[in-house]
Order: structure tokens, then sequence, then C-alpha cells
């Protein structure tokens, strides 16, 4: 059976046989053509600056693929795609591109500021099966970038909003991100808050989740005209699980340090990261501190109860923190709600595109060209009738100018708000009760 996304693409062919070659119609369609043709969905994460939408892009991509610290990459629209070599190409303001050599990082050749995009093509599996994703600049350094992170997010089928501390400037950032992006069928169905930092909320307690799912659970509800939802994640665990970075050699220095202090005289040792190089114990000082680099003093903590239940060696470690930190089920609702519908969120984005094409100035015949192409669109009941057979409960709604918007996935495809609140990997640790 064809899909909608075939039949949309479709449409764009037959377009483009009767546009001229070289107009702006033609490159608009052909544009909607190639994003048809791509293997998945583009994901968006954004956010205020400094939020961890990095770290959130490698948890995501399974390594450290993206720049977390203050440097220009951060400050600049960054691509990730799938690609059997590595490379990353460069795309100037003035419409230059080209490649620069990748080593695991970007290192950027000039300054932020003459850069409109960067592309980072790598063989990560994730990017072929689920989804291509953009990493934006932080939305209070929009002043900057304002128009061309507004392009690559108007690009995306779907948004994560990533925000360590929720609050009215996340409301107002959200605000202005939906009305720069209006008729780009983005909003809230399409739209998850990432709760970032769950180890920093209320100063950082030993067992952070119960105040996170209450954070999360009340900012769903307040903004849930903006976002569908919001997960918590311990944003820096959930990265360094991603690949492998927890070596043998950090699981001997979790088991050695579990070892030599004992569950009830850890807490004033984890309470801060001075406290914990300062100690002396014989688990050397560059392996403690490396331990807090990689998963900072939640992390810490939950690796070292880990280590309490038995667990040994870098695979069950990883296993186990993986469980613990959220990434997981923020992983399961994506698929759930995003990649499982990735047919329809598609079908509805290119629509969109096609949509704000400007055709009332356009010659006769490609003003016919484009009528024709709007007219394909196929009939409500067949366009509902499509997306009943891969989505339960779904709808859909009438687009500006005749379009009818692709159905909607409708939010029961979401887990159960007692299920997503539970804490991850609760019960999985002999001897730990919460």
């Amino acid at each position: 059976m064809v899909s909608l996304r075939e039949r949309v693409a479709g449409l764009c062919v037959e377009a483009l046989a009767r546009l001229a070659v070289g107009g702006g119609a033609h490159r608009a369609v052909a544009r909607v053509g190639e994003r048809l043709a791509e293997p998945a969905l583009r994901l968006a994460v954004a956010g205020r600056l400094n939020a961890g939408k990095s770290t959130l892009v490698n948890a995501l991509l399974g390594g450290a693929v993206a720049a977390t610290d203050a440097t220009e990459c951060t400050t600049v629209v960054t691509w990730y795609r799938h690609a059997e070599r590595s490379s990353v190409q460069v795309l100037t303001r003035g419409g230059e591109r080209y490649e620069l050599p990748y080593g695991g990082s970007v290192v950027l050749d000039r300054d932020a500021g003459e850069i409109a995009e960067v592309t980072v093509s790598i063989p990560v599996d994730v990017l072929h099966r689920r989804y291509l994703v953009v990493d934006t600049p932080g939305l209070d350094s929009m002043s900057r970038l304002d128009e061309l992170s507004t392009a690559a997010l108007r690009q995306a089928d779907v948004l994560l909003y990533v925000m360590p501390h929720p609050g009215e400037r996340d409301r107002e950032a959200l605000t202005a991100f939906r009305s720069a992006t209006r008729g780009a069928r983005m909003s809230a169905y399409n739209a998850v808050g990432v709760l970032s930092r769950i180890d920093q909320l209320g100063g950082g307690p030993p067992d952070p989740w119960p105040g996170a799912r209450r954070v999360a659970t009340r900012y769903a509800e307040s903004l849930r005209t903006l976002l569908s939802d919001v997960l918590p994640v311990a944003g820096l665990v959930a990265q360094a699980t991603a690949g492998g970075a927890v070596t043998e050699a950090d699981a001997r220095a979790v088991a050695e340090l579990a070892a030599c202090c004992p569950p009830g005289e850890r807490r004033p040792l984890l309470a801060r990261k001075e406290t914990l190089l300062a100690a002396d114990l014989p688990v050397p000082p560059a392996a403690r501190e490396r331990l807090h680099r990689l998963l900072g003093l939640f992390g810490l903590r939950e690796a070292l109860a880990l280590a309490d239940s038995g667990v040994r060696g870098a695979p069950a470690l990883v296993a186990g923190l993986r469980r613990g930190c959220g990434v997981e089920a923020l992983l399961s609702a994506l698929d759930q709600r995003f990649v499982r519908h990735a047919d329809v969120l598609r079908s509805d984005a290119a629509l969109a595109a096609l949509d704000r094409i400007g055709w009332a100035s356009a010659p006769p015949a490609e003003r016919a060209a484009l009528a024709a192409l709007r007219s394909g669109w196929p009939p409500y009941g067949v366009t509902r009738g499509c997306c009943a057979r891969s989505c339960q409960g779904c709808s859909a709604t009438p687009g500006p100018s005749g379009f009818r918007s692709a159905p909607r996935p409708s939010t029961s495809c979401w887990p159960s708000r007692s299920a997503r609140t539970t804490r991850p990997g609760s019960g999985c640790r002999p001897g730990r009760g919460r």
C-alpha cells in the first residue's frame, strides 16, 4: 500500500515536471521532495541558553557527538545526519559550502557569526532508523541567530524543548517560538518538554525523583497548550550511559569507593564536588574527578548504590544507571508518539511547507501546476482512513488554503501518567527501599 509520504512525494514529482526549472516554486517543491526522501523524522532540540540541549542530543545519539561546553559550536545550528563516512559540512551565511575534518568533535575554523549551519554526518544507526536531529542555539542567544534558528525549527517534524528549571521564561520562549514558526504545523501535539537536570532541583536532594515527578506533572499541566507532556531526565547520566564513556576502570573505581565508604557515611562526602575530591580515600582523586565529570553527584550516588547491590563491571553498571536516569522512558515515549507515526507527521510537515509556497505572482502555467498539486491531496475521508489503520484515536483537521492536515496522533499514544511518573529503575536494585 502506498504511504501518505509516498503519495505526497509523488505529487511533488508531478508538480516539478510542470514548473520552470530554477524558479522559486520549483526550488521550494524540490526541497519538500528531498525532505520526504530522507529516511527518518526531523527532530529539533531547542531550549534556553545552557539548558542542556547538547547533552540531551548526545544521549539521543549514543555518544559524545555534540559539544557541551561553551564553544562556538554551541551557538550554531547543527544538523546530525546518517552517513557511512563521517564528515562535517559548513554552510556560511554567504552561501559557501565546504568540508571540515571530523575526529569525533567539530572544531570550527571561523567565527560562528559567519556560519549559517553545520551538518555532521556520522554512521549512527538511530539517525537512519528513528530521526535526524537538529541542535539549535539557546533561545536566549537568538538575537544574533534568530532567523537561522527559526528556519531550522520550521523544518522539524517534532520538537524537544529542554528546560532544567522550568519557569515563566520558558513559557515566554515557547510562545515566541510558536509565533515565529506559525504555519509550520508545530503545536503541542508534536512538542515535548524535557526536564533535563532533575539532580539540581531543590538543591540536589539525595533522591531527586519525587520532586522531579511533581515538577514535571505541574508543568505538563501549566504548559499543556504548548507541550504535550514534560518528561524528567538526568541528562548528564543519560549522556554518560549512551556510548562507551563509562569504562571498566570507572566501574572498578565505583566498586572501590563503595567498599571504602559505607552507605551511612556517604551523604557528607557526596554533598559537594570539593568534599569528594579532598577526602582521604584509597581511590585516587583523578579517578574521583573523572567519575564526577561523567556522572555528577547524583549519578555517582546511583552508581554506588548499584555497587552496594552487587553490580560489577561497566556493562552492568551502565545498564543500571540507564534504567535509573529516565532516558529509556523518554526514548520509549518518542518511539510511541512520533517514530511509530512518522509517515503521518512527515506528510503533515511537507504539506505545511507546500502550503507556504508563494504562487500568487507565478506565471499561469506554474499557478496551474501548484493548483493541481493542492487538488491532488487525498480527500478528508481517505486521509483519515489511512491514519486510522496505523494510529488509534487519530483525527484530521483542515489546513490553511484548503489543504487537509495529515491526521494527528492523539495523546492516547503516550504511556499513562502513572506509568511515566514511576521512578525509573525502581525495584531493580536489591536492598534499596525508596
